[in-house]
């Protein structure tokens, strides 16, 4: 088996509860580790970092010991986007064309080199039955013993 080194960005910022995106990060975590892969988890809610409110402050401020590790992290990764959202996925796909999906993959990810990007969407996350949770944690599982 090819052993991957993947990183996982769990973006949600409310720490203190958990939410589909904490449960669907550590469902994919534990399955890309039972499958060999080395996994390591970068939680955006829990960094520690100061808000540039200013050009001068962008310009010479010394970049803090987590986005340093962030950075360090990052390097090298291609990328796994996985979006929940209240809408159906089809709903956005179809009608909404997943602009805004679409636009964070072409003119951010792959303009800083991230590839390749592939996306997941999960949709109709609020209020779901627990048989679509269950699908939606044995996909989110799938990929993490892939290690895509």
């Amino acid at each position: 088996m090819n052993t991957k080194r993947i990183l996982i960005i769990q973006g949600h910022p409310d720490i203190d509860e958990q939410h589909l995106c904490h449960q669907l990060a550590h469902s994919y975590h534990q399955a890309a580790e039972s499958a060999g892969h080395q996994v390591q988890l970068l939680e955006i809610g829990k960094l520690d970092f100061p808000v540039l409110r200013s050009r001068k402050e962008w310009e010479s401020s010394d970049v803090c010991a987590d986005i340093q590790a962030a950075q360090r992290a990052l390097k090298g990764k291609s990328t796994r986007i996985i979006v929940t959202m209240g809408m159906p996925g089809w709903f956005y796909y179809g009608v909404y064309m997943a602009h805004s999906l679409r636009s964070l993959v072409r003119n951010i990810l792959s303009f800083t080199g991230f590839g390749p990007n592939r996306t997941t969407v999960f949709g109709l996350a609020e209020g779901m039955t627990e048989k679509r949770y269950q699908r939606y944690m044995e996909k989110v599982a799938a990929l993490g013993r892939k290690g895509v």
